[in-house]
């Protein structure tokens, strides 16, 4: 049922209109580090972004929000008109380019972290600065990479899945699930323990769970919806831990974002830095407040993108989660918000139980990248 739907919302998210990515970053990186070193207490350059073609994208969206009408099931249709609330929010932003609406907005729909994930978050940090991972002299390359990763879809029968590696990525690996594809960052050498890891997350993680959403009988289940990156990192990070491959320099790095997201709604991106400083590297301190600084036109205001506390977060929300309401979000695309409702599809047959959950075997000693 409403796969047309469904097919038109991940078509949807294909336009840059809902994207909120700066132009020239390796640039701003080169500048930012220049002039933060050279004692500069304001970045002299804006960010600029790619223009959007706002009336295309409102033009879909009102036929989406014709289409969500349509539905018989009062529950799925109040969850859609809450996601073309916030589809429609978010490209409004992206035209009018206001940093004061980018801040109100970050916290109204995606949130900030709590005094007590912070406190985690810097109990983490405190505990070891920048860990260095216990890893093997023997190197893996992106293509061999690549090559497991194959290997553990043919495994759970995923033909359709395709792997490519590409060299204008910024993330070690990420996935698309409506193209049904895997990327990974190349040229790359990395640790058999973080070729693991990767695998665990890319395909264990998020892989798998959308081909449980896209199986679903009822098609909405496939729509991201909401704010997706607590739960669907907070899931792909599980799996690592659960499989224990998590690696204490990627905790860091979560546990260091939570930071960058608290301390920039007060401070500017220069600030952002001095403060990040107390516990990494300068070019770590400026990719990290880069990132956070996000959809802002001047960098020195206060604010930016949030989501990235949520992979913290998310790891210790799905932790806590009982078996029941985990699977339920494994069945799904949706926020956390949604796990009630999903929940209650499950039980009254609405929507199937995930079929395909993370299995070891499967994942790791298949690929020949197996720790034993």
């Amino acid at each position: 049922m409403h796969e047309e739907l469904r097919d038109a919302f991940l078509d949807l998210m294909s336009l840059s209109s809902t994207r909120i990515e700066p132009k020239e970053t390796t640039r701003h990186h080169t500048t930012l580090t220049q002039e933060y070193l050279a004692g500069r207490r304001r970045y002299s350059q804006s960010f600029a972004y790619n223009a959007v073609d706002s009336q295309a994208f409102m033009g879909r969206l009102s036929r989406l929000d014709q289409m969500s009408a349509k539905v018989s099931d009062e529950r799925l249709r109040a969850l859609l008109d809450q996601h073309i609330g916030l589809l429609r929010r978010t490209a409004q932003h992206a035209t009018s380019r206001d940093d004061k609406h980018h801040m109100s907005l970050q916290a109204k729909d995606v949130g900030l972290p709590t005094p007590s994930l912070i406190a985690d978050a810097k109990n983490i940090l405190e505990a070891d600065q920048a860990p260095d991972d216990v890893v093997t002299h023997d190197l893996i390359t992106a293509e061999t990479l690549a090559n497991a990763m194959r290997g553990a879809l043919k495994c759970y029968g995923l033909l359709d899945w395709h792997v490519e590696t590409q060299s204008s990525m910024a993330a070690k690996a990420n996935v698309n699930g409506p193209l049904r594809r895997v990327r990974i960052k190349a040229p790359a050498s990395l640790s058999p323990e973080t070729a693991r890891r990767l695998i665990a997350h890319e395909i264990g993680g998020h892989v798998l769970r959308w081909e449980n959403a896209l199986a679903q009988t009822e098609a909405i289940a496939a729509i991201p919806m909401g704010n997706t990156t607590l739960i669907s990192e907070g899931l792909a990070l599980w799996v690592e831990a659960d499989l224990g491959l998590m690696q204490p320099s990627q905790l860091f790095t979560y546990a260091l974002r939570v930071l960058a997201v608290d301390l920039a709604q007060e401070r500017g991106i220069i600030d952002l830095i001095d403060a990040l400083r107390t516990w990494t590297d300068v070019d770590t301190a400026v990719n990290l407040s880069l990132r956070v600084k996000r959809g802002l036109q001047d960098p020195n205001n206060n604010g930016g993108m949030t989501k990235d506390y949520c992979y913290l977060a998310g790891l210790q929300t799905v932790t806590n989660m009982s078996e029941n309401r985990r699977e339920a979000m494994q069945a799904t695309q949706w926020s956390f918000e949604a796990t009630a409702l999903a929940v209650e599809l499950v039980a009254d047959g609405t929507l199937k139980p995930p079929t395909r959950m993370p299995c070891r075997s499967k994942l790791l000693e298949a690929t020949g990248l197996s720790a034993g």
